[in-house]
Formats: C-alpha cells, structure tokens, sequence
C-alpha cells in the first residue's frame, strides 16, 4: 500500500499525517524526501501522525530514526503520535523507546514543544498540577557498568566505561563495500567513553573504518567496527570503538540525561533550564543547585555535582 503524506500547520510545528505503509523502496523515498524538503525550508519540529500506518518495517524504523537526527541536528525535534499497538511492540522489542519521543493525544504532543518553539507561537499550555511539598522516590542502588550485555564476555581489546543507553544524534561517514562513500544520520543506542552502538541501515563490516561525529557534545572521531547484529533486512545495530586516545564525553552537550545504573536507563533529562520527565514533558526549573515544581516554585530534587537526590537525600540517578 502507497504512502500518503499530508502536512499542516499547527502554530510553529509540522503536523505530518501518514497513511500506508513505511516500507523499503517509494514510500520510505517519498517519507525521506518530503521531509527533507521541509527542512531545507526551515521547519525544525515536527510531529507524525501514523495512526493510519498499518506497518512499517526496518528500513522504515531506519528512515524514522535518520529524521529524529537530522531534526536534532537542525536545533529541532521529531515526535510520534497515535502509534498502533503493532509498531510500538517493535520499537520495544528492538530497545528503540529511548530514541522516540511518543504521544497518544495531539495536545500533550504539541505542548511538550513549548520550551523548543519560538516564544509566544505555541498553543497555551494547561497549569501543571500542583505537586506535594515533599517527592520523595525509593532509593535506587547505583552500579558501575562493564561491557556485560547478554552475559557476554568483554574483547579483550575493549576498555571497560560506563555504558548509557541514551540517545545521541550521530552523524556517521564510511565507505560502502563498493567503495563508494556513505553518510548517515542517526542516534546511538547506547554510548561509553568508548564507543557508541548505532542503528544503521548501511551494512558495514567488521573492521571497517567510519568517521563518527556528535553535534551537541562538538565530537568528532575515527571509529572502528568492532560488532555488527542485524535487527533486519535493512537494519543493523553496530557498535564502534574509538581510538584509545580518543575519549567520547557530554561535557559540551547542553542536553543531560538523568541515569538510574540500577535500571540502566535515563530518567530525565535537563535542557534549556528545564527539567523534563521520560514522556518529554516539562516537570521543573532548574535553578541553581536544585530542582524546583514549575507552578509552586517548591523544591522537588537537589543537585550534588553529577547527581540529583530527592528532599531526603536519597540519590535517584547521575547526571551525564
């Protein structure tokens, strides 16, 4: 079935309304193409509606990913809305909740563009809810991560760091086995001081040589192909590894995740003064060494150097 592909304006974000499939070939084309046009014309934020997508595969979960980087890399965001009950069960099975912000209601959808869209062009965002005097979260027991995933044993030749699954928006350039050249613009399933694991459609080979580049971290690095896994007939999950005087660090990056180790997932995230929750909504200001409730001014967490404790000092997760 052929992609439709329908725009509107809603204030300052593009509302993409899509019907069909997302599938290798015309429609993943014309989803690529559409959208890269609006980009070159300006618009940064987007939202696709895919209630009317009945499947999508993995070179349409590519495409998806390649647009949340290219719309980073523009100073904007792309969120998803009214996904079926098919396409989220595969974003979650192949770990890609992190990369993708997702929204049932377009409301909520638009809101949590507030703080990203210009002043004053957004629709009014509701009140929050007042919150209690006191949040208090159960204390979570902090671990240091070695390369462990699946029981796996660690190569030899990989330094142990620890592992954040989080999403970076990526730029990676290489050569193709044709010895054509490539480019392609994604975020990382998971990243370390490192190395990074990637979500490419370009099939690379073990020991291949890529460029990797972050731009919010001002990143740049030769990499190596250390571990390729296919996810599908056009997708793969690649991990790199950098040079060994090369370290990968958030340092430059305005956006920082909120890291519970227990869990090994990011909790929220603080940007532009903001704090946000993991459905992307904002929870709290961030004012200097606390977290205080947007509509009450009360603080809700502290801030410690790289960490974020709740009122009793129980520490809830790191900040990278």
């Amino acid at each position: 079935m052929a992609l439709d592909y329908v725009t509107s304006k809603v204030d300052s974000i593009t509302l993409v309304t899509l019907k069909g499939t997302i599938v290798a070939g015309e429609s993943v084309d014309l989803l690529q193409h559409k959208t890269r046009e609006l980009l070159d014309a300006g618009e940064t934020n987007f939202i696709l509606d895919l209630a009317g997508v009945t499947f999508v595969d993995s070179t349409g979960i590519g495409a998806l990913i390649h647009l949340v980087g290219s719309a980073s890399s523009k100073g904007g965001s792309l969120k998803l809305l009214h996904l079926t009950k098919r396409i989220h069960d595969v974003i979650q099975i192949t770990r890609l909740s992190s990369v993708f912000a997702i929204y049932d209601d377009l409301q909520k959808a638009i809101e949590s563009f507030a703080p990203e869209a210009e002043e004053g062009k957004v629709s009014p965002i509701a009140e929050p809810q007042p919150q209690e005097e006191e949040v208090v979260l159960p204390r979570r027991r902090l671990k240091t991560l070695a390369y462990d995933e699946a029981n796996q044993e660690e190569p030899a030749d990989r330094r142990k760091h620890h592992r954040w699954y989080i999403p970076v928006p990526v730029h990676v350039k290489g050569i193709h086995g044709d010895g054509s050249e490539f480019t392609e613009e994604t975020v990382t399933a998971d990243v370390s001081e490192s190395g990074m694991g990637l979500l490419l459609t370009v099939p690379v080979p073990v020991g291949g040589q890529v460029v990797i580049s972050a731009p919010e971290e001002k990143f740049e690095s030769s990499a190596t192909v250390v571990e390729v896994g296919a996810l599908g007939a056009h997708m793969n999950r690649v991990h790199v590894q950098f040079p060994k005087q090369t370290t990968f660090s958030r340092e430059a990056a305005e956006k920082k995740y909120v890291y519970d180790y227990s869990t090994d997932t990011w909790i929220a995230y603080m940007t532009g003064g903001t704090y946000y929750d993991t459905k992307h909504q904002p929870f709290g200001k961030v004012e200097a060494q606390a977290i205080v409730a947007i509509d009450s001014g009360e603080v809700v967490f502290r801030l410690r150097y790289d960490r974020i404790y709740d009122l009793r000092m129980n520490c809830i997760g790191h900040i990278i």
